[in-house]
């Protein structure tokens, strides 16, 4: 019986060996996705995001490990409608009982649609409280009947973004 060797194989057809290997090996990296917690992370809501969404970031940005990162936390859109169906009563239901709008004078003027929305909308919300903190970035403090709380970055949202937001997912 005759082992074959690395001494015996050609160099070519070596070389097309590790071709074909690593190939396959990207081919299958590129299949994984990553889960919610990850994706949410990078900056992704998995159960949202259709992968039609990726394809088109491809027409306005060239950062390839956004794009990839995209690929693997999105959803056929197939996927998408039976998850949002799945999900509909709790999308209905209000998450948060109360909210803080968290702020530091020293830099409001770098974020204006969060400054416009405090002026224009921020009485609409019995919920919503604002809160002084010093340095701090504009963030929503959100608190649920449990006690428990999460905080949102909201500095790069537009003054509607915050306000649909909240009346989403604030109680009135």
């Amino acid at each position: 019986m005759q082992v074959l060797t690395f001494r015996r194989l050609s160099s070519p057809f070596l070389l097309l060996l590790i071709f074909i290997l690593c190939s396959f090996i990207n081919a299958m990296d590129s299949q994984e996705k990553f889960d919610e917690i990850t994706c949410e992370n990078l900056g992704f809501k998995s159960s949202e995001l259709n992968c039609e969404t990726c394809k088109e970031f491809k027409l306005y940005m060239n950062e390839k490990a956004i794009i990839d990162n995209c690929n693997k936390c999105c959803q056929q859109s197939n996927n998408l409608t039976e998850n949002n169906n799945l999900n509909k009563d709790l999308l209905k239901k209000k998450e948060f009982n109360k909210g803080y709008l968290i702020y530091c004078n020293c830099n409001i003027r770098s974020f204006p649609e969060v400054g416009n929305f405090m002026k224009s909308y921020l009485n609409k919300f019995n919920n919503l409280s604002l809160r002084h903190q010093n340095g701090a970035m504009p963030s929503l403090l959100m608190t649920r009947k449990d006690g428990s709380e999460e905080v949102l970055s909201i500095k790069n949202w537009n003054m509607n973004e915050i306000r649909e937001f909240l009346q989403e997912k604030l109680e009135e």
